[in-house]
């Protein structure tokens, strides 16, 4: 190859990343004007005081939300197996590193096989066993294949033990609430959301939304 061609090859290239470049900005532009009035919509509907809020709406955006991360997940395993010949499912899994927004802060009490624990204390324990992953989000991604958590079924209405894949941490500035009920107590954002017994429903809501004569679903 001559050095003209060479040079019109890096050329290529240079165009090419910048063309991606601006791709991904306008993407990432389009995303938050999305997220952005979702969000707006969320905040009006689940307003006490807006003329036409609306509970159900306000819970509806929340849980489409979860249905659109979880279909994400299906979309780029879908992918992978076009892409990639003879994958293994160990390796579509792999492929999914992060992509969920729900959160605990480091004191937050889990049941972890069986035991109760801090999140920061199972994670630190973790850490020092295994290799952390930084993503170019700040998260540190740990791998585990022994790790059992209880979470709440909510369409049986009882305690289930599922297998986490991975601890992750990452820094997060926004506004914290504390719930306590009796002598259990949780921090959590006003975006994620607890579940709660209003009459015969459990319904998830924000933190803020919370009112008297909520029944709080807890762990036992």
């Amino acid at each position: 190859m001559t050095k003209q061609e060479l040079i019109a090859k890096r050329d290529a290239l240079i165009e090419e990343k910048r063309e991606l470049g601006y791709e991904v900005e306008r993407l990432n532009t389009q995303q938050m004007v999305i997220k952005i009035l979702v969000n707006s919509a969320y905040g009006y509907m689940g307003n006490k005081r807006a003329p036409i809020g609306d509970d159900d709406i306000a819970s509806s955006v929340t849980l489409t939300g979860q249905a659109v991360i979880k279909q994400s997940n299906e979309i780029i395993k879908e992918y992978m197996r076009n892409k990639v010949v003879d994958i293994s499912d160990h390796e579509l899994e792999q492929s999914i590193i992060y992509n969920d927004t729900d959160s605990l802060v480091y004191d937050t009490t889990v049941t972890c096989n069986g035991e109760s624990i801090k999140i920061g204390e199972l994670y630190d324990k973790y850490a020092k066993e295994f290799n952390i992953q930084y993503s170019n989000h700040g998260h540190e991604t740990i791998e585990v294949d022994d790790v059992y958590l209880t979470t709440f079924h909510t369409k049986k209405n009882v305690n289930k033990s599922s297998k986490a894949r991975r601890l992750i941490r990452h820094k997060v500035s926004k506004r914290k609430f504390k719930i306590k009920v009796g002598d259990k107590e949780v921090i959590m954002t006003e975006d994620h959301g607890l579940m709660v017994k209003r009459g015969k429903n459990i319904i998830r809501i924000s933190p803020k939304e919370v009112k008297k004569g909520d029944k709080v679903v807890i762990m036992t």
